[in-house]
């Protein structure tokens, strides 16, 4: 198992990384405690993105 701190777009994500063994697969999951507004301002950040692409470039 690892403790991960990631940054996206300025925000900070921390992830524990499980490896997997026997007949566990490998797996991330988010810690939502300590990153909750970080994730909630990537999502925000992620959708204000995609919403500029949809609108600006596909329709060029």
């Amino acid at each position: 198992m690892y403790e991960i701190e990631i940054m996206i777009g300025g925000n900070i994500i921390f992830l524990t990384i499980f490896t997997g063994r026997d007949y566990y697969a490998p797996c991330a999951e988010i810690n939502v405690v300590a990153s909750a507004q970080d994730i909630y301002d990537v999502l925000s950040n992620v959708i204000d993105v995609a919403s500029y692409v949809l609108e600006n470039v596909l329709e060029s």
